[in-house]
């Protein structure tokens, strides 16, 4: 966690992220995703969770999600399914 306040020669923040925001990614999986209320990884920091099994590689955009949700992913594996 000390890593993000780490400074430059000139004084300046090298990684320029907010240590409250990198809190939550070090914290341990399955209380990160206890907060969601979904099971985590116990012993894990969540980043590595996110990256290497959830398969997550970037944060997610604020505001809405897709405009049909969890419907359009639903027909987009459908879709998929059926081209093979």
């Amino acid at each position: 966690m000390s890593r993000c306040n780490d400074t430059d020669e000139n004084g300046e923040r090298k990684r320029k992220v907010n240590s409250s925001t990198m809190k939550r990614w070090v914290k341990d999986d399955f209380e990160a995703m206890k907060m969601k209320g979904e099971k985590g990884v116990k012993g894990k920091p969540h980043w590595y969770v996110e990256k290497h099994t959830r398969c997550r590689n970037s944060l997610s955009k604020p505001g809405p999600g897709p405009t049909l949700g969890k419907a359009e992913d639903v027909l987009c594996v459908k879709f998929a399914r059926e081209l093979r």
